[in-house]
C-alpha cells in the first residue's frame, strides 16, 4: 500500500465527514511509511478525530442522562455511578474503573450505546469515555469474536434453530432504525429463533428517542431486554446477521457459513452513495449477501445502481401500533377544539424538506378554501351527514432528525417564501400546526381524528403514514405513480396526478422525482368534501385494506419466507416470495 495515496484518501473521506474511514487510512499511512513527510500531519488529524469523537461521546452522554427519563435505574444509577467514579479516580483506580466498566454495559443495553472507556482517561482531565466506533468506520463484522464452526460454546444455542443477531439502534429515530426495531419485535414472536442485538455506531443527529416517545413503553421495554451478541467471549458464529442501520454496510460476516441481509431503501430512484460503502459488491458476493427493501419503488434505485434484482427481496414494515378507537378520536378532537363540523386535512412530513409535499400542500389549501368558503358551504343541503362549515389544515412535523424540528414562528417564515398568507391562516385558526411530538397514542388518535389524509410526495420509500391513516379509517390523497400505486387501493385513495421528474444531485448524480399537479390535488380535494358516499366507504375500505395486507403478521409471514430462503440457498427454484421486478429506470 503507497502511505502517501492512503493519506489523500483519508483527507477526501475526512472533507466528506467520513471520519472514521478516514482515522484508519490514516492510521495505515503512518504505518506504511512512518518517516514521510505526511506524518506529522497524519498524527495531528487522528488526534484531532479522536478529540471529536471524545465531544460526541459527551454530547451522547449529556442526553441520556439530562434528556432522556432514567432507564433501570433499579440496576444502576448511572449519574450517581459516574460521580462516585471521578470521585475515586485518584485513590481507589480499580473500582473506579469496575464502576465506569458497568456504565457502559449498562449503556449498551438499555440506551443502545457503545461508549468504551478510553485507555488515557487517568491521563487527562478530558471526558472518560469515546465513542467505541465511528459512523463512517468500518462495519461490525470484527466485533463478533465468534467461532465459525461447534455451536457447543453458546449455552442457549441448542435451543434454537435458527441464531439471528441484529445489528441495528433499539432507540434511534433513524427510518432504518425504526424499521429493526419493528424487526426486531417480529423475530422475538417466531417460535425456536435465538434473537441477539448488536448496537451499530451511536451519536451524532441520532440520539437515542425516550421510552414511550416513538413506541408505546410497553414496546421499548421489550426491546431493553434484547439479549446483546456476548461479544466478551467466543462463541459460535450467528447463522444469520441482519442489518438495518446507516450507513449501509454491505461486507459479509467474516464467518463464510454466517448469511448476510441489509436492509436499506431509496427514495429518488438511485443509491445515495454518501450511505454506500460499496454498492457495486453486492454483485461480488450475492451467494452471502441479500438486500431487503420496503418496495418496488426502493428496489428501483439500487436495479438503477446495477444491483442484481435476484439478491433483492422486499420486506414491508407493518403497521407499528393497532388503530385507534373511536373514543380516543373524539377525545382528541375535543381537545384540540375541532368542531364536528370541522372538516380536518391532516398532512404529516418533514417541514424543513420539500420531497413530502408541503408546498403543494399548502397552495392547495389556499386555493380549495376560497372554493370551500363561497360555493360549497352556502350550497350544501346533504342529508345523512353533517355538512361542513369550516376547513381546516393540520400540520405536524415528522422529522426523525433531533434539532430539526420547526417553531411555529420559524414554519411561519419558511413557509411565507410561498406567496401564501400563512400568518392569516394561523391566526384566523384556518391552519393548525403542532409544535411538539405526540406520545404514539396521541399520534394514532390524530390519524382517527382527521378526517382526510394528504400526501402529495415527491419521494419516498414507503410513505407508512399514509397506511397509519388509512387502518385509523381516514381516506387518504395520494401522488399517482410512486410508491403508494402499490400500497394503497382506490376504494380508499384518490390519486393525484403527476409527472416524473430528472434532476441532478451532486450526491446520486442524475435521480428522478415525482412533480403532483396542485390543479388536481385542488380536484381531489373538492372531490372528497363534495361527495359523503364516498367517504363513508372510504373509511371502511381503508381500515380492511391497512390490516389484511400491512398486520404484523402479514410482516411475519414474509420474514420467515426470506428467512428460509437465506438459510437452504440454492435448495429452491423459481421466484420466491417477495421478489423484485427486474426494471430499474427512471
Amino acid at each position: 500500500e503507497d502511505g502517501e495515496t492512503l493519506f489523500e484518501l483519508g483527507i477526501s473521506l475526512a472533507t466528506l465527514g467520513r471520519d472514521g474511514e478516514a482515522f484508519e487510512l490514516f492510521q495505515r499511512a503512518v504505518k506504511t511509511a512512518p518517516n514521510a513527510l505526511f506524518a506529522p500531519r497524519a498524527h495531528e488529524l487522528t488526534s484531532y478525530i479522536t478529540n471529536d469523537n471524545i465531544g460526541a461521546a459527551e454530547t451522547y452522554w449529556t442526553h441520556i442522562t439530562e434528556v432522556l427519563s432514567p432507564r433501570a435505574s433499579d440496576i444502576l444509577d448511572i449519574k450517581a455511578a459516574y460521580s462516585k467514579a471521578m470521585d475515586l479516580r485518584d485513590d481507589e483506580v480499580e473500582e473506579a474503573r469496575s464502576l465506569l466498566g458497568r456504565i457502559t454495559a449498562h449503556v449498551a443495553q438499555y440506551y443502545g450505546g457503545n461508549l468504551k472507556l478510553r485507555e488515557e482517561w487517568l491521563q487527562d482531565e478530558k471526558f472518560p469515555f469515546m465513542h467505541s466506533r465511528s459512523v463512517y468506520g468500518s462495519g461490525l463484522g470484527e466485533d463478533y469474536s465468534c467461532a465459525c464452526a461447534g455451536k457447543e460454546l453458546l449455552d442457549t444455542v441448542e435451543e434454537c434453530a435458527l441464531t439471528i443477531a441484529v445489528e441495528t439502534g433499539r432507540f434511534d429515530p433513524h427510518p432504518y432504525s425504526r424499521f429493526g426495531q419493528q424487526l426486531l419485535l417480529a423475530l422475538r414472536s417466531i417460535p425456536d429463533l435465538c434473537v441477539f442485538v448488536m448496537n451499530p455506531p451511536s451519536g451524532g443527529d441520532w440520539l437515542p428517542s425516550d421510552v414511550g416517545e416513538a413506541w408505546p413503553p410497553e414496546f421499548d421495554r421489550v426491546l431493553m431486554q434484547m439479549p446483546l451478541w456476548p461479544t466478551q467471549q467466543t462463541a459460535y458464529c450467528p447463522d444469520i446477521v441482519f442489518r438495518a442501520s446507516s450507513p449501509v454496510d454491505t461486507e459479509p460476516h467474516p464467518c463464510a457459513r454466517t448469511k448476510t441481509i441489509v436492509y436499506a431503501h431509496t427514495e429518488f430512484r438511485r443509491a445515495s452513495t454518501a450511505m454506500m460503502r460499496q454498492l457495486s459488491f453486492w454483485n461480488e458476493t450475492s451467494d452471502a449477501v441479500r438486500l431487503v427493501v420496503p418496495s418496488q419503488w426502493a428496489a428501483a434505485g439500487f436495479i438503477n445502481e446495477k444491483i442484481n434484482p435476484d439478491i433483492i427481496r422486499i420486506l414491508a414494515p407493518a403497521l407499528p401500533l393497532p388503530p385507534p378507537s373511536k373514543k380516543d378520536a373524539k377525545a382528541l378532537r375535543k381537545q384540540r377544539g375541532w368542531h364536528k363540523s370541522d372538516l380536518i386535512l391532516l398532512h404529516i412530513g418533514n417541514m424543513h424538506g420539500r420531497k413530502d409535499g408541503l408546498p403543494e400542500v399548502l397552495e392547495a389549501f389556499d386555493r380549495t378554501l376560497e372554493w370551500f368558503e363561497e360555493v360549497f358551504v352556502p350550497r350544501c343541503t346533504a342529508e345523512g351527514f353533517v355538512c361542513p362549515k369550516a376547513l381546516k389544515l393540520v400540520l405536524k412535523e415528522d422529522s426523525p432528525v433531533r434539532g430539526e424540528t420547526k417553531e411555529a414562528e420559524e414554519i411561519l417564515e419558511l413557509l411565507s417564501m410561498e406567496g401564501i398568507d400563512m400568518e392569516g391562516h394561523l391566526e384566523a385558526g384556518r391552519v393548525e400546526y403542532i409544535e411538539k411530538g405526540f406520545p404514539p397514542a396521541d399520534s394514532l388518535a390524530l390519524f382517527g381524528a382527521a378526517d382526510l389524509y394528504v400526501s402529495p410526495y415527491k419521494a419516498s420509500a414507503f410513505n407508512l403514514p399514509v397506511l397509519m391513516a388509512a387502518a385509523a379509517g381516514t381516506p387518504v390523497i395520494v401522488t399517482r405513480g410512486g410508491v403508494t400505486d402499490d400500497t394503497t387501493s382506490p376504494d380508499f385513495a384518490l390519486y393525484i396526478e403527476s409527472t416524473k421528474a430528472k434532476f441532478t444531485d451532486p450526491v446520486m448524480g442524475e435521480a428522478y422525482l415525482l412533480e403532483p399537479n396542485v390543479h388536481d390535488l385542488q380536484k381531489r380535494l373538492q372531490f372528497a368534501v363534495q361527495n359523503a358516499t364516498w367517504f363513508k366507504a372510504a373509511q371502511s375500505a381503508g381500515a380492511t385494506y391497512a390490516r389484511e395486507k400491512f398486520g404484523p403478521g402479514v410482516m411475519m409471514q414474509r420474514l420467515v419466507s426470506i428467512l428460509g430462503e437465506v438459510v437452504h440457498e440454492g435448495e429452491r427454484s423459481g421466484s420466491p416470495p417477495g421478489s423484485v421486478e427486474g426494471g430499474g429506470s427512471g
